[in-house]
């Protein structure tokens, strides 16, 4: 498994269970209204945290295997794998995005207590319909990096 394979793998994996887990509790929290914006932000700022130390950590600790292919410009078939999943990423987050833009005035429209009930809990819905859609962009570039990468292997 190449360097950059590795990264991909690091990243779906860090990306997947980090994040999974803080939509996971944020999206509880507000529907259930159990939770405020604090404690979210300590999430969200907890969640940073973590995953830049943990893919900082993995990614030295694969360098340190193989520091020459480390260094190594990417090859033509590694470029293409990368213009592929950017790709893919991109019209996810577009797609997604649009989506959000145009839903969030039918949740007003038909859910007015969701977006507009006590406390700023529609603005974090909508923040939050939107770092998930980042995510999930995220989460379909890893993933088709990998997936570029087992094909050709």
């Amino acid at each position: 498994m190449s360097y950059r394979e590795k990264s991909a793998w690091i990243s779906l994996v860090t990306t997947l269970v980090i994040w999974g887990g803080f939509f996971v509790a944020l999206f509880r929290g507000l529907l259930t209204g159990q939770s405020g914006l604090m404690s979210f932000a300590g999430l969200f700022v907890g969640c940073v945290i973590l995953v830049v130390v943990v893919q900082v950590v993995l990614a030295i600790l694969i360098a340190l295997q193989s520091p020459s292919e480390a260094e190594a410009a990417p090859d033509e078939r590694e470029r293409r794998i990368d213009d592929q999943a950017g790709r893919r990423a991109y019209w996810v987050l577009s797609s997604l995005t649009l989506t959000l833009v145009l839903c969030l005035p039918l949740a007003l429209l038909f859910w007015p207590d969701l977006l507009l009930g006590p406390g700023p809990r529609g603005l974090m819905l909508a923040a939050s319909g939107v770092f998930l859609a980042i995510t999930l962009a995220e989460v379909v570039r890893s993933a088709s990096q990998v997936l570029g990468f087992r094909r050709l292997a």
